[in-house]
């Protein structure tokens, strides 16, 4: 059996020889073949000669966003065959996904998936602004989420550069490099963390959306909490969507259309203690397809997707399901 092994080092609290030894040693009679992730170049080249020897099984190590950035890879390179299944192993910052599918948490057992597991299709939410496609697996948003997501990621990377800057004191090498480390094994927490300053820091001037849905018809929101959701927690926590399934062919679009401070801040605690229903300021619509566009050119949208920016300045995105169009080893 042949076992493609993508490994991010930057994810999470990566330690790339103890993921290999443990992989090896759990997958000893498979076929492996690693790649450890430093260009992007490289991993489609490594990814598209890896199907053209009908590999058997990806295994990403790594958390949502080497996930999302394999799945971008996958969704795009072109071949004639079924994909082969993904095989998760959790090793980055939130891994909402691996979480969501029971994923084991210890690297062996989640290795041997590929053995032992089963087959699961997935659903796979397709998002376009100005003809690029990207894709997502879990849980996405615009508005505070957004912000606070984007908060999240360039504190790590800023903590990761200050880290490795030659030309500043050690001393602050030192403590971005802690710092850092620190970040990565809050997991999840650092986007809770993040998200009071989110809500204190939102303005709702000129923030004004209309999405159009399937059969036509449109609704204007001025929602700080605009959430596109393939499963239903977000940050492993969050309780968004309690209703929604990865598999289903529909994307569940929960909108809530806060506008004050006050009424922010008592959403996420509903969310937080997973008592969010459907009310006269919660919309929850389940659709296979949808436009969000930004209807005031000084508000364009950011998105993020798995934890990731996918978009950021644009003045429309398309939603599109495909339904079970991915296999994962459960």
């Amino acid at each position: 059996m042949r076992a493609s092994v993508i490994i991010n080092p930057r994810a999470g609290a990566v330690n790339v020889e103890k993921l290999r030894d443990k992989i090896s040693e759990a997958l000893f009679r498979c076929d492996l073949h690693f790649h450890i992730v430093k260009e992007r170049s490289k991993v489609i080249a490594f990814i598209s000669d890896e199907l053209k020897n009908n590999t058997d099984a990806l295994v990403v190590c790594g958390g949502d966003g080497t996930i999302n950035e394999t799945i971008q890879i996958i969704m795009n390179i072109k071949h004639s065959k079924r994909t082969p299944p993904l095989c998760l192993i959790s090793s980055g910052t939130a891994n909402d996904l691996s979480h969501e599918l029971g994923i084991h948490q210890k690297i062996n057992e989640a290795a041997r998936v590929i053995l032992n597991g089963k087959e699961k299709m997935i659903d796979v939410v397709e998002a376009e602004a100005d003809g690029v496609k990207k894709y997502m697996l879990t849980n996405g948003g615009f508005g505070i989420p957004a912000a606070t997501a984007d908060k999240a990621n360039q504190l790590r990377a800023f903590l990761q550069k200050q880290s490795q800057d030659s030309e500043i004191s050690p001393y602050i090498r030192i403590v971005s490099d802690y710092s850092h480390r620190f970040v990565k094994k809050m997991g999840s927490e650092v986007y809770s963390t993040l998200l009071l300053q989110s809500l204190l820091n939102w303005d709702s001037k000129n923030w004004d959306v209309e999405i159009e849905f399937e059969d036509g018809s449109k609704r204007i929101s001025h929602s700080p909490f605009l959430l596109i959701n393939n499963q239903p927690f977000l940050g492993q926590k969050y309780l968004i969507a309690p209703f929604t399934k990865n598999s289903d062919g529909t994307i569940n679009l929960t909108i809530i259309e806060s506008r004050h401070l006050a009424t922010h801040i008592l959403s996420v605690l509903k969310v937080l203690r997973g008592t969010l229903r459907e009310s006269e300021l919660v919309s929850v619509i389940e659709t296979t397809s949808f436009i969000v566009r930004s209807l005031n050119s000084k508000r364009p949208l950011t998105f993020f997707g798995d934890g990731e920016i996918l978009f950021r300045d644009v003045s429309e995105i398309k939603f599109k399901c495909h339904h079970q169009k991915l296999s994962v080893m459960i």
